[in-house]
Formats: structure tokens, C-alpha cells, sequence
């Protein structure tokens, strides 16, 4: 009888270390990196930031270190979403210049996945200026943020200040030669695996706006997305080189921020 229970306890020990090897001992998988950005006429940036994981131990409060947000932003919002429903998010600063831990306000459960949902603005021009065969574009000058883990999709969806013809309301009728005309040109797409155009509609203008959907699988550690497009001077007429700063995006609710504390290194972020 003694020995039986010894090999139901080894049994049972091994079965429970099974979700951290089998996920190749991360405690935890990022299973998509998602952005939605609005770009600004004045070259300036709304983002709606989605990080989905998997926590394979559960048992955590807090997201250590997200990545660094641009130097110039304004947060909005943030919140999350799990197996019993929303559940708020608060940014504490970590110390690191543009850094936050992002605080829980339930702790994870084991093989839950979670979403964190981060809304701020980035209130300065993100493009540089460039001449594409003698004509002035602008060349967008963002990238995602970098995590120590991999990631299973990374993704970013960009709504363009283009507006389509008013009879353009499906993808397949943004074509290759409608995003030319639209002055739109791309670099090099090989490490993508999807690069898409379709309309997103603007319900409080009945207009219809040029998008991109850009999507990388199986993205490695330190992986990001830098979208090689350019727009039309005419499009965006700002640079980051524009000396006087621009105003900051009017906010209606403020994300709670309290005053917080160094952190580890970023390699125990999910710790």
C-alpha cells in the first residue's frame, strides 16, 4: 500500500509539471500581440494595444515590464479580460523611461488566457520625410514592442487618412491599382505572412478609409513588426522633425497611474 501511494505522489507530481513542458518551460505563451492603430493627418498615432496570453501556472498579479511606449504619449485607458470576465488594469512607472508594469486586479488562474487591452496616443509625428522618384512621401517611423517571449501572432491593423471611393466598401474591392492611385508604396513584404487592404468605415462620416492589416506568425524572442509603408506628402504633411510640438490628443478618462518601483530584469517580466 505504501508503495502505491509513493507511485500515485510521482504520478501526480509529473502530471503537474506537464503544462510547463510541454510548453517548452515558459510559464507563459503570448499568444497574440495585437495593434490597432488610427494614423492622424499630423502624423500622429491612436493605438489600441491587445496582449492575449496563456498563464500556464497562474497565481500572477501584475505584468512586470511591458514594452517601452514612445516618449511622447498620453495614456487612456487600460483593462483586462479573463475566464470570469473584465477585470481593471492599473500602470504603475517603473523607473525605466517610457515603462510600465501593468498591475491586475484578480490573479490568474492555471491554463487561463487572458487579454490586456492598453489605449494611448502617441502626440507627436511618427514620420519621416523621404522622395520616392523625385515626389515628397513620408516614410512611417514606428515599430511594436519587443518581449522577451515568442509569440504565436503579431499583429497590426493601420486606418489610414485616405479616403476610398464612396462605392469602395468591401476588401476585395481595394485593389492594387486603387492603393496606387492612392499614392500608397511599400518596401520589402517577404517577412510577412499576410500584408492586406481593406475599408474601414467611419460611421459618424459615412466615409470610407484606406487600412492595412500586417500579420507575422511564430514571431522569436525580441521579435517586432516595423511597417515598411510610405504616404504622400499631401497625405501627411508633418514630420518628427517639426520643431513645434504638437498638442497631445484630448482624453475623457484617464488611466489610473500610481507612483511605483524598479523591477527586475525583463527577462522575469511575467514573474
Amino acid at each position: 500500500m505504501k508503495r502505491w501511494f509513493v507511485l500515485l505522489g510521482t504520478f501526480l507530481a509529473l502530471f503537474g509539471l506537464w503544462p510547463t513542458l510541454a510548453h517548452g518551460q515558459d510559464p507563459v505563451t503570448l499568444n497574440k500581440s495585437d495593434y490597432y492603430v488610427t494614423v492622424l493627418q499630423d502624423g500622429r498615432l491612436r493605438v489600441k494595444y491587445e496582449l492575449t496570453f496563456t498563464d500556464h501556472e497562474g497565481g500572477r498579479d501584475r505584468i512586470r515590464e511591458l514594452p517601452a511606449l514612445e516618449s511622447s504619449h498620453s495614456l487612456i485607458e487600460a483593462y483586462g479580460a479573463g475566464p470570469d470576465g473584465r477585470f481593471q488594469v492599473t500602470l504603475q512607472p517603473t523607473g525605466a523611461p517610457n515603462v510600465y508594469s501593468a498591475v491586475l486586479a484578480e490573479r490568474t488562474k492555471p491554463s487561463g488566457q487572458y487579454a490586456i487591452t492598453i489605449r494611448y496616443t502617441i502626440d507627436r509625428s511618427v514620420f519621416d520625410p523621404t522622395t520616392i522618384d523625385g515626389e515628397e512621401y513620408r516614410v512611417i517611423a514606428w515599430a511594436s514592442g519587443e518581449w522577451e517571449l515568442p509569440i504565436e501572432v503579431l499583429a497590426a491593423t493601420f486606418v489610414l487618412p485616405i479616403e476610398l471611393p464612396a462605392e469602395v466598401s468591401k476588401p476585395e474591392q481595394v485593389t492594387d491599382d486603387l492603393v496606387n492611385r492612392a499614392g500608397v508604396k511599400v518596401g520589402d513584404l517577404s517577412t510577412f505572412d499576410r500584408w492586406v487592404y481593406f475599408p474601414t468605415p467611419d460611421e459618424a462620416t459615412g466615409k470610407n478609409w484606406l487600412s492595412i492589416y500586417i500579420e507575422q506568425r511564430n514571431v522569436p524572442s525580441r521579435g517586432k513588426i516595423e511597417p515598411p509603408f510610405y504616404l504622400r506628402a499631401s497625405v501627411i504633411p508633418v514630420t518628427r522633425e517639426t520643431a513645434i510640438p504638437l498638442r497631445p490628443t484630448p482624453t475623457s478618462r484617464a488611466i489610473p497611474v500610481s507612483a511605483g518601483w524598479s523591477t527586475a530584469a525583463i527577462t522575469l517580466l511575467f514573474c
